[in-house]
């Protein structure tokens, strides 16, 4: 998760969008993407 958040710093201030976020993701388990699917639409 460092990396993803490196890399979403950067892109938040190359493009001045601070709605970039972070977020873990494993296409393979149901249960990461049901958590997924439930912190984005908080």
């Amino acid at each position: 998760m460092e990396k993803c958040e490196a890399a979403a710093k950067d892109i938040r201030g190359e493009t001045l969008n601070h709605h970039v976020n972070a977020r873990h993701l494993d296409l393979a388990s149901l249960q990461s993407i049901r958590e997924f699917a439930a912190k984005i639409i908080e």
